[in-house]
């Protein structure tokens, strides 16, 4: 859950408190995952032999299992990022009148120095940037959207998944990128074998990546 208009702070008129007022939103979501040996993955039935029905009651375990090995991607690895000294970039101050936002502009200075961190990530599995064929990526805002489009070299329009997000929903932090992955999951089913990354970015500047494959 991320109540982000908790930092609205009506008597600050700095630049950063209009902007984030204007930037950010409030949102909640939640992840079921499952691990390989659940029912709902194999297809198999639990130790009672009595089905287990998770859509509908006409439909089976294993009809069940199929179509969410179709949608479902698998969670294959996951890696943080955390810049040294960038406490000051991005983040909250508790002050008397409750949580003063701060919203440097080293922020997309940041995401541009996100390239190397995504290749060594990727390479661990043998792959690179163009082997990724759905993005997930956090909106931090449009100037961080195109940077990171354009320091990862993505096709224009890569991320406009992520600009339709920022300018219905706004920046709902650590939710956004649960939000998109629930459109996604909604949308046409990629490719079987293709992959994705999910990208989020964190208080001072921090990142989180998670590799995914359907």
């Amino acid at each position: 859950v991320e109540l982000c208009s908790l930092t609205l702070q009506p008597e600050d008129i700095s630049i950063a408190n209009i902007i984030s007022s204007g930037l950010f939103g409030d949102g909640a979501a939640g992840v079921l995952m499952a691990g390989d040996q659940h029912p709902l993955i194999n297809g198999t039935k639990p130790k009672s032999g009595k089905s287990i029905d998770y859509q509908s009651p006409n439909v089976s375990v294993d009809q069940n299992a199929k179509q969410n090995e179709q949608c479902c991607p698998k969670v294959l690895s996951s890696r943080s990022i955390f810049f040294p000294d960038s406490e000051d970039v991005m983040g909250w101050d508790v002050t008397d009148s409750g949580l003063k936002i701060m919203l440097g502009q080293g922020v997309p200075g940041y995401a541009a120095q996100l390239r190397p961190h995504l290749d060594r990530f990727l390479a661990d599995y043998d792959l690179c940037i163009a082997d990724i064929s759905v993005w997930l990526t956090h909106p931090g805002g449009p100037k961080v959207i195109d940077t990171i489009e354009s320091g990862l070299e993505l096709a224009p329009k890569t991320l406009d998944n992520t600009r339709k997000n920022l300018r219905e929903l706004g920046n709902i932090s650590a939710t956004s990128v649960l939000i998109l992955l629930d459109e996604c999951l909604n949308g046409p089913v990629p490719k079987k074998g293709s992959y994705g990354l999910m990208l989020a970015l964190g208080p001072a500047f921090s990142g989180e990546m998670v590799l995914l494959q359907w």
